[in-house]
């Protein structure tokens, strides 16, 4: 029976080949239904005509009994759990930072003025006023550094006759006594060595116990052993307890070795997160603030009475032996501090709050170095927690607290430290599961509950990032970029957390309370900051000082951005038509968990939060590119100044501002302009680290080269350049000390990378179906003459592509020339020597970007495309910038740069001058032209969602997909060939059009047909767009068939 029948070959670039490809479409089982992705209306297909695979509720075939547990059960309830502990913990910690913000704006008091005792203005005028103060040093195998806080006790502004200084040590610390005695030949202070004999296990509060006995001034304070405090520290101290009438209070602490690596970095964000940001908000509405180890000074019978209130809560201390020793050495065996309490500080804050005492805070920062390794931070933070549990432990055990509220308060605290580290943990846990099982939440509250439990994520980074903002005195530029890296990886640092959680919990479990001690060796930082304080410049200041230092960079940035303005409104062709309606539209977890995209989840965040911004229209998912493409050309500049000078920089900045390839993925609502960002970026901290392996160089590289693995899967082959030439500098430079730096460098930037390498695209690239790659053939010498000719600025990007015969001559000389720039500038560089030879380095790049990919596109499976190796642009324009710069004569330096920006310039009108191969704006006017009720088919299924974005808001044009997939003998099914004719008589359109999106040669041909009784009477072509108007066949058996 004769049909309508229209051919169609599509080509291998038909079109990105790393969109939504997937498992073929086969019937599925009555007990598994296959809900849409979040944000999509219709499934989307991909090249090969086949669905992408959507999140699968997976059921369970069983016994009744068991058939209401199944994953998805077990799953929500996992996540209900997480989720309200997570809420309900947070809702604790930022209920007084919302409500002190609150309060602020209503009464105009900020935070500082209300929760920290006010001193500056109180003036005492004889040195008699000042009252007495003991401060306790209590140390064990402190020599290395011991030094440093006595020397600061004695060097404060205070009076000198008022203040006794104590140092506490253990009979068997011999270094540390010898230490010690040698400073007391020039610094006065009092040496009191604990007896062996004295009760308890020795630890910190023993000693202070201890030392509380021997002396008797108005204060008691405590100051560690590798502390150096604050000039203004103790008149402070004594002002707010003295004249302010505090019982007790608490200075600052700040963690200053940020430069000792990651972990240092992120536990000075977590003190400037405590004592900057939550502690004023608890003391501004009263909540139990549990104090720290040191600068915390009392009242002396304040901490009498709090040994008493210990005592009737818990029963004596001492048994009958204990005590005989006690009264024969005319001790009373008071105990301020829990002797059995590895965390004394902790639970004597909270004893403190249920008395009427009155706390307060001082402005005044005492500086100390954190655990460099991470053994000794693990030793430290299990510690901390085993003490915290112990308090928890004996609070539930003993009651503390006068009411419900306060014991209620006391029993969370104690707990809240174990609950964070164990939710974000058990978050992500929940996230890498459900994601593997394709779990997606269909009940409203689960998923009310799981965005409550992000957003506070979002809020606790943040608040890490705003802690060390607030602390952190480094130059603007440098503390903002930090600042961002510490929230990206906060979560990191919560797990190390829960890993000495595990540590507390297992030596509780076994009954070791015993106090592991926290190693302090002398670095040297302290005194260079007393010697060199830190830049305070302000951030505007910092950033007209850099916008100055490279004037030349902006007219280039500028000349680039007009460049790149003209079009960028036009049609949207059809992978950019999915950025914007299917991956950019799915919720942030959708985007993170999905599967059924090969392509790393980050340009589709930042494409989902720019659109929630500015909007879906060409223009504003465009400007996302847009703006990355403008950033990058100055990241250019930045690399060729560091690898060579600021000419060399400013001159390739130049040529990429003029390059059609990067003009047109500016232009592209697709990640390669972010791609190019991001390794542009990545191999500029790589040379960085390269020559100086500082923390600020290894977190820009860190944080850059893992943005550019979650951009695009061929960020890996830059990665891989940089292993390469990394291999090759270490065996060159035979130093193992930068092995291991490296080491622990590289394992921070892939580390993250790993669970979307293991969960999507291994199974997808390399033992599924690689549906994936479908759409791209065996690579040959052709492609790689097509990315030489993109590189040069001839447009063969589809779906602009433009080849002349001019061009391609122009091309080829300028391939030929750019080699031989690349031979001569690696022979120079290797007579040489140079540390770093960055012309080796562009060419390791070049391989591992092109060559590589190329040879397992040629050999394993098709893996190569044009648009995917846009990165190379950077080291062949600055290999070409250098060869320019080279030039001693000014004269033929000004002509060889001219010869090359004419040639550059040459390309432009070709670019701008070629046809767009699918304008589907267009194809949606004229249907919509033909008046109303009109329906669509469209051609292969995949394209109705270009059409349907392009239609206005307003259209009575319907669209249906045209279902290629006619094996299927469900006649209710829409796979059924009678499908498409029983929907078109349902719609019983006025007008009927066909829209078909051809290309060729290079795929199997696609058939396809309408249904008996209606034929063509219209068929118009816009690019690669074929539309056919079909009108009913007046009789039967009349229809016409059309050659393809």
């Amino acid at each position: 029976m004769p049909k309508y029948v229209r051919k169609t070959r599509f080509n291998r670039n038909d079109h990105d080949g790393l969109v939504g490809l997937s498992h073929r479409h086969t019937p599925l089982p009555e007990i598994v239904t296959c809900p849409q992705l979040p944000g999509q209306t219709q499934p989307y297909y991909s090249d090969d005509r086949e669905q992408i695979a959507a999140p699968t509720h997976i059921a369970h075939r069983g016994s009744p009994m068991l058939s209401a547990i199944t994953p998805v059960t077990v799953l929500t309830a996992v996540a209900v759990f997480y989720g309200i502990a997570w809420l309900v913990m947070n809702l604790y910690n930022y209920y007084p930072v919302a409500r002190a913000g609150v309060e602020r704006v209503v009464t105009g008091e900020p935070n500082t003025e209300v929760s920290f005792v006010g001193t500056d203005s109180i003036d005492f005028s004889e040195a008699v006023t000042y009252p007495e103060i003991d401060v306790f040093v209590p140390a064990y195998d402190e020599a290395d550094v011991i030094h440093q806080s006595i020397k600061s006790i004695r060097n404060t502004a205070y009076p000198q006759e008022k203040l006794s200084l104590t140092v506490l040590l253990e009979p068997d610390d011999d270094a540390t006594i010898a230490r010690v005695k040698e400073l007391a030949t020039e610094i006065e202070l009092d040496l009191v060595v604990v007896p062996e004999e004295y009760p308890g296990s020795p630890n910190k509060p023993r000693a202070l116990n201890y030392g509380f006995e021997q002396t008797d001034g108005d204060i008691v304070g405590i100051v560690d052993a590798e502390n150096v405090v604050s000039e203004n520290l103790f008149d402070r101290v004594s002002k707010a307890i003295v004249a302010e009438q505090c019982d007790y209070v608490q200075g600052m602490v700040d963690m200053v070795n940020e430069e000792d690596g990651w972990k240092n970095l992120l536990f000075r964000a977590e003190y400037g997160y405590w004592y900057r940001f939550i502690l004023p908000a608890f003391k501004r509405l009263g909540f139990p603030i549990p104090l720290s180890g040191t600068t915390c000074f009392f009242r002396r019978d304040i901490l009498e009475s709090i040994s008493d209130k210990r005592t009737a809560r818990k029963g004596d201390p001492w048994d009958p032996d204990d005590a005989s020793w006690l009264s024969e050495h005319g001790l009373s065996g008071i105990t301020p501090w829990d002797p059995t309490n590895v965390t004394e500080d902790f639970e004597l804050g909270l004893q403190l709050w249920c008395t009427d005492s009155r706390f307060g805070i001082i402005d005044s920062v005492t500086k100390e170095e954190s655990p460099r390794t991470l053994e000794n931070w693990l030793k430290q933070r299990t510690r901390w927690q085993k003490g915290k549990v112990f308090t928890f432990l004996d609070f539930f055990k003993h009651r503390a607290g006068e009411s419900p509220r306060q014991r209620g308060h006391l029993l969370w605290q104690s707990f809240l430290p174990h609950a964070g580290p164990l939710n974000v943990t058990g978050l992500l846990l929940l996230i890498g599961v459900g994601s593997a099982l394709g779990f997606v939440p269909s009940n409203a509250i689960v998923n009310a509950i799981l965005w409550f439990g992000l957003i506070f994520l979002f809020v606790s980074v943040a608040s890490f990032a705003v802690g060390y903002w607030l602390t952190s005195r480094k130059p603007p530029i440098h503390k903002l970029s930090r600042a961002l890296f510490v929230a990206a990886t906060a979560p990191a640092y919560w797990v190390l957390q829960w890993a000495a959680d595990i540590r507390a919990f297992k030596q509780l479990a076994v009954g070791d309370l015993g106090w592991e001690k926290t190693v302090h060796e002398r670095s040297g930082q302290l005194e260079s900051l007393k010697q060199n304080p830190e830049e305070t410049d302000s951030l505007a200041s910092s950033v007209r000082a850099k916008a100055t230092q490279h004037l030349w960079l902006w007219p280039i940035l500028l000349l680039a951005f007009l460049l790149r303005l003209p079009r960028l409104n036009r049609s949207m062709w059809l992978d950019e038509v999915y950025s914007v309606t299917e991956r950019g539209s799915m919720g942030f977890l959708e985007i993170i968990t999905t599967i059924a995209d090969p392509h790393p989840p980050l340009y589709y965040l930042a494409l989902h939060t720019w659109m929630l911004l500015f909007g879906k229209s060409p223009l504003a998912a465009r400007s996302l590119s847009l703006l990355f493409g403008i950033a990058s050309i100055a990241g250019v500049y930045l690399l060729g100044y560091e690898l060579y000078n600021r000419r060399t920089g400013l001159i390739a900045a130049l040529l990429v501002s003029l390059s059609t390839f990067h003009i047109q993925y500016s232009q592209t609502a697709r990640m390669y302009s972010m791609l190019f960002f991001f390794g542009v970026m990545s191999i500029l901290f790589y040379t960085r680290c390269l020559r100086d392996h500082s923390l600020d160089n290894r977190f820009g590289y860190v944080f850059t080269t893992l943005c550019m693995l979650l951009t695009h899967p061929y960020g890996s082959f830059v990665l891989l350049g940089q292993m390469f030439h990394l291999s090759v500098w270490l065996v060159k430079t035979k130093d193992r000390q930068r092995v291991k730096r490296w080491l622990g460098t590289e394992t921070l930037a892939v580390g993250p990378f790993v669970p979307w390498l293991g969960l999507v695209a291994f199974e997808r690239y390399l033992i599924g179906s690689k549906a994936e790659t479908r759409w791209l053939s065996t690579a040959g010498l052709e492609d790689l003459r097509n990315v030489a000719f993109a590189y040069i600025g001839i447009p063969v990007n589809y779906p602009t592509i433009n080849i002349t015969s001019f061009t391609a001559i122009i091309a080829q000389v300028s391939v030929i020339s750019i080699f031989g720039v690349l031979l001569w500038q690696i022979y120079s560089e290797w007579q040489s020597d140079q540390d770093v030879r960055p012309a080796l380095l562009s060419g390791i790049l070049l391989v591992a970007l092109v060559g590589v990919p190329f040879l397992i596109s040629a050999t394993v499976f098709p893996f190569f495309d044009i648009r995917y190796v846009i990165v190379g642009l950077a080291p062949i324009f600055l290999l070409v910038a250098k060869s320019i710069s080279d030039i001693d004569a000014s004269s033929i330096r000004v002509a060889a740069l001219a010869v090359v920006l004419f040639s550059a310039v040459l390309m432009l009108p070709v670019f701008y001058g070629a046809d767009h191969a699918e304008d589907w704006d267009e194809a949606a006017s004229v249907v919509e032209n033909e008046g109303d009720d009109t329906l669509v088919v469209m051609v292969p299924e995949f394209t109705k969602n270009a059409t349907d974005y392009h239609l206005s808001s307003n259209s009575s044009v319907d669209t249906i997909r045209y279902n290629s997939d006619l094996e299927s003998e469900d006649p209710i099914s829409i796979y059924h060939p009678q499908s498409l004719e029983n929907r078109i008589d349902s719609h019983d359109p006025d007008n009927l059009w066909a829209i078909v999106r051809t290309r060729g040669p290079g795929r199997d041909e696609l058939q396809w047909s309408m249904p008996e009784g209606y034929e063509p009477v219209n068929n118009e072509s816009i690019g690669r767009l074929e539309l056919i108007e079909y009108d009913p066949t007046p009789t039967d058996g009349n229809a016409t068939e059309v050659a393809p």
